[in-house]
């Protein structure tokens, strides 16, 4: 006969106490962990440096610095510099500006350039043709004669190419010029009786200033 005395019973509020039935979910086991190239490629984009990005596209960085190229068309007469040109083109790469649009930019400066240079024609002209008043006034009541004898010495010391000078310089409407030339003259004259001017006035080619730059 076994005398032994049984177990106590476990208390009430034990764990022990607690049926099978009420015990806690066991915890699901830890997810596997990544292979080192894994997490490599799942924060490469999170990781990447700027310049690391842009090398990994070799095809768009390309696209990217491929040059614009300008063929600009400059009409007769009108010279676009080299230094000026350059500059332009770097501009124009650096605003991405396309090509019809540059030509446009061109084409705009150059009427600018073309209606300023009509101007300055007609300032000029107007010019000399005040200066030819001036000089008639100065002459006196018979500017004709003076002037035939700026001819004569025109005749005797100055050639075509002079001539063409004051044309091209405006230099023939002055003043102090025509008064120069006709004090040369009458001293021609005056050494050479025979040789003074004709009553009529001054040869036309040279006496009528009112018509040299008529045109």
């Amino acid at each position: 006969m076994n005398n032994s005395a049984a177990p106590a019973p476990p208390a009430p509020g034990s764990p022990l106490a607690a049926p099978a039935s009420g015990l806690a979910p066991a915890a699901p086991p830890p997810a596997p962990a990544a292979a080192p190239g894994d997490r490599a490629a799942a924060g490469a984009d999170d990781e990447a440096s700027l310049l690391s990005r842009a090398a990994a596209a070799p095809g768009d960085r390309a696209a990217a610095v491929e040059p614009i190229v300008y063929d600009l068309k400059i009409p007769d007469g009108f010279k676009l510099l080299a230094p000026i040109k350059e500059k332009f083109e770097a501009f124009a790469q650096g605003v991405k500006l396309a090509p019809e649009k540059a030509q446009q930019l061109i084409d705009l400066q150059i009427e600018n350039q073309r209606l300023q240079e009509e101007q300055a024609v007609a300032e000029l002209k107007s010019t000399w043709k005040d200066w030819e008043k001036e000089t008639l006034a100065s002459l006196g009541p018979t500017p004709e004669r003076e002037l035939a004898f700026a001819a004569k010495a025109m005749d005797m010391f100055g050639d075509k190419k002079l001539k063409e000078l004051f044309d091209l310089t405006g230099i023939g409407y002055s003043a102090a010029m025509a008064r120069f030339l006709i004090k040369v003259g009458k001293e021609i004259s005056e050494d050479n009786p025979g040789g003074a001017p004709p009553a009529g006035g001054a040869p036309k080619e040279f006496g009528d200033l009112k018509s040299t730059y008529d045109h």
